[in-house]
């Protein structure tokens, strides 16, 4: 409160001409709220210290009121104040103060009052504080609530792949593995013949020994007579045993029985198989 004491000196020595050494008694300065206690008495504290009004302003300070007053040490004890009014904290006062007193203001009550301060911040503003910190949980869990939905599916779609991924790892060992190496070998020519071959296997199957890899991508052409096949790892169908299973494909065209299907080779290393 001495900042703020001194702006009062200055602002008093411009107004009425005063000096410092006038206010030279008052440099003791506190905010005292002035209540009746138990003996009837008209007192406040300061820092935990009682506070008397002086002797010669009882008819100034009045119960309820808070005033900004100077402390004089009671001479015969020292365990008590007496205070002599400076300003009286009321509507007025606080209408007059500009932004930066306020701001001193506040910052020095919560200085040096804190203890006092908290106890009636949380009795007159509880409910306005409880339900500020409601929905600051309402908002926070809904927020977090939200991460995990994103991350759970995340990790469902991660398993997913996962399991895809081991179903094509197990395809290609199981095929390794089951390799005849009594099987009689073909002419090179019939290889090439039969690895050139793709056919209808079911309504939503087709199936080569072209088919390698464990993912392609598979697009419809607009008039749904051709498809486009191309190798990748991030494909949309997944290979199984050189066979694709493309759902939809017996809304296109209906299964009548397995065939052979056209197709040929583009530039960039696609597979377009004629559907019709």
């Amino acid at each position: 409160m001495a900042d703020l004491f001194t702006e009062f000196v200055q602002k008093s020595g411009e107004l009425y001409g005063t000096t410092a050494m006038d206010w030279a008694p008052y440099y003791r300065v506190g905010v005292v709220r002035f209540e009746r206690n138990e003996k009837g008495q008209i007192a406040g504290k300061y820092r935990g210290t009682v506070v008397y009004r002086n002797k010669n302003y009882t008819n100034s300070i009045h119960e309820g009121e808070t005033y900004i007053v100077s402390l004089e040490s009671n001479p015969l004890t020292g365990r008590n104040y007496f205070a002599k009014p400076i300003a009286k904290l009321d509507a007025k006062f606080f209408f007059e103060l500009t932004k930066d007193q306020i701001d001193l203001l506040a910052e020095r009550l919560w200085e040096s009052n804190r203890m006092a301060i908290l106890p009636f911040l949380e009795g007159k503003y509880k409910e306005e504080f409880d339900g500020l910190l409601q929905k600051q949980r309402e908002e926070l869990t809904s927020e977090y609530g939200a991460k995990i939905d994103e991350l759970t599916a995340s990790v469902a779609d991660l398993e997913q792949s996962a399991k895809q991924d081991k179903r094509i790892i197990e395809d290609l060992q199981t095929s390794a593995g089951f390799a005849s190496p009594k099987k009689k070998e073909k002419h090179p020519a019939q290889q090439q013949q039969k690895k050139k071959r793709i056919y209808r296997t079911g309504p939503t199957t087709i199936t080569s020994d072209k088919f390698t890899a464990g993912r392609y991508f598979v697009n419809l052409s607009f008039d749904h007579t051709l498809l486009s096949i191309t190798e990748n790892i991030h494909g949309n169908v997944l290979c199984l045993s050189h066979t694709l299973n493309l759902a939809g494909l017996n809304d296109v065209l209906p299964f009548e029985s397995k065939c052979e299907l056209s197709y040929e080779h583009t530039v960039r290393g696609a597979l377009i198989v004629h559907l019709a």
